[in-house]
């Protein structure tokens, strides 16, 4: 099993779907993914992605590829947060699912663009971000390509200034923009009204039942559950 941190040199170079087989070549097809074309940090890159794509994070999805991009190109985060960083660590090849990649980022930026998030954009505030600890999972498929997602896993909620919560909904706290308890029946009603009404009332957060990938089987939909 191969691990590495954010003070080992890992290229960002995609590996051959044949040269797949290594644990090193796993984690830098991941790891490119993940800075350089997941929509996070830099804009998303299609080609990167499988066709049967899903994304998953705690209450959002699962997002299909097309519903998936359109979200990440509205938040424009790397324009929001010019100097967004990962400052991710622990890379490591998932023992028990060979080819799903693991790792932690403790995200980091500045407010100094504005920031869609579909029923408002927020100016810039100046004010910086310091995020949680958050677990990432990253499944390449047989052509190297990313199959599945999951993002905002906090595993520290008391670390950072994003309220305890991951992914754009800590960046949201943290630039001041009140957040729906994310369990709770108003967050809920605005994660409808996004879904059933469009983007002017806020980004996709679960992709319609026949836009899901067939191999997605698990039957919860986004914070149902908690």
């Amino acid at each position: 099993m191969t691990r590495a941190n954010s003070h080992t040199q890992i290229s960002l170079a995609a590996a051959p779907a044949a040269m797949m087989a290594t644990d090193d070549q796993k984690i830098a097809s991941a790891r490119r993914f993940l800075i350089d074309g997941n929509g996070f940090y830099a804009p998303p890159k299609p080609e990167l992605l499988a066709d049967d794509f899903v994304f998953r994070a705690p209450v959002v999805g699962p997002l299909c590829k097309a519903d998936y991009i359109a979200t990440m190109t509205l938040f424009k985060l790397w324009e929001a947060l010019p100097d967004i960083k990962a400052n991710d660590y622990g890379w490591v090849v998932d023992p028990s699912s060979p080819m799903t990649v693991r790792c932690f980022v403790r995200n980091t930026g500045t407010h100094t663009g504005p920031l869609d998030v579909g029923s408002v954009v927020l100016p810039s505030s100046g004010k910086t971000y310091e995020g949680s600890t958050e677990s990432i999972s990253i499944t390449l498929n047989g052509d190297g390509k990313v199959r599945a997602l999951t993002a905002g896993y906090v595993v520290d909620r008391f670390a950072g200034n994003g309220g305890g919560l991951g992914a754009v909904a800590g960046i949201l706290v943290a630039i001041g923009l009140p957040v729906p308890k994310p369990y709770g029946p108003v967050f809920r009603f605005s994660q409808w009204l996004g879904n059933t009404f469009g983007v002017k009332f806020g980004p996709r957060t679960i992709s319609s039942e026949e836009d899901i990938p067939t191999w997605y089987t698990n039957p919860l939909r986004g914070s149902e559950g908690f």
